[in-house]
């Protein structure tokens, strides 16, 4: 850290810093427009799937969270799911939220299947 300190002195450089915050840092996962883009949905068959994360990401998506039971739901299952864009470098805010839009689309299309009963689902 030394080294590079002194290589920034010596071509008048410096950290980003502020006294308030301190330094100012970047991080490469949020290179892009900076826009998340998270759906918050209760798939109660899907959220049961031990490759639920795997079926989200089928369709571009990151599982953020499983919400967990409460006592005020009856302590049931999780079955509230946080769904988020994968970090995406290149689409503009329109082509995230119209993929977040297709793939959860998608997932309520397999939810839908599950409740009629299929066992099996088909991804294409």
């Amino acid at each position: 850290l030394k080294a590079i300190e002194k290589v920034f002195k010596d071509e008048e450089e410096a950290f980003a810093c502020s006294a308030r915050t301190g330094y100012i840092l970047s991080d490469l996962s949020n290179i892009g427009s900076g826009m998340t883009v998270q759906v918050t949905a209760k798939f109660p068959r899907l959220a049961r799937r031990k490759d639920v994360s795997n079926i989200i990401s089928t369709f571009g998506l990151t599982l953020m969270t499983a919400i967990p039971p409460t006592p005020a739901r009856g302590g049931k299952s999780v079955d509230v799911l946080q769904i988020g864009l994968q970090p995406s470098i290149g689409i503009s805010e329109v082509e995230m939220l119209n993929a977040v839009i297709v793939g959860v689309g998608e997932l309520v299309r397999l939810e839908k299947a599950l409740a009629s009963g299929r066992r099996h689902l088909w991804l294409f």
